[in-house]
């Protein structure tokens, strides 16, 4: 459990640095830092013991993710390299120059990462 602590401490830390510095680079561009640091235990504990991704037997989980809560999500997948410090840095500029990424789940912007739109 400690590990895992640590490791929920770091995303929430990358979380926050790439909402902030998306701040600094275009003003008022947003980011919604607190939705994923109030559940980060919630969202660590289904990831790391419950969630299913879809090469599992049973065919994986569908999991709807509360759309505010994208800036912990992306920070968890830049650990597990499934995202780049390139993307990290166009937070909310999915069409920027080298790739970035969308504000909330968009599976038609980033179909290999999101299964449903979860912010209307």
């Amino acid at each position: 459990l400690e590990v895992e602590d640590r490791i929920k401490s770091i995303i929430r830390w990358n979380a926050l640095a790439m909402v902030s510095e998306a701040n600094d680079r275009f003003p008022g561009i947003g980011g919604h830092i607190s939705t994923y640091a109030s559940a980060a235990t919630l969202y660590e504990v289904g990831f790391n013991h419950f969630f299913r991704g879809p090469d599992d037997p049973s065919g994986g989980d569908l999991v709807y993710f509360q759309g505010h809560a994208s800036p912990g999500i992306y920070s968890r997948a830049y650990l597990e390299g499934r995202l780049t410090p390139k993307e990290l840095h166009n937070f909310r500029r999915e069409f920027a120059e080298g790739g970035g990424l969308s504000s909330y789940p968009h599976p038609w912007l980033m179909p290999d990462f999101w299964q449903f739109p979860t912010v209307s």
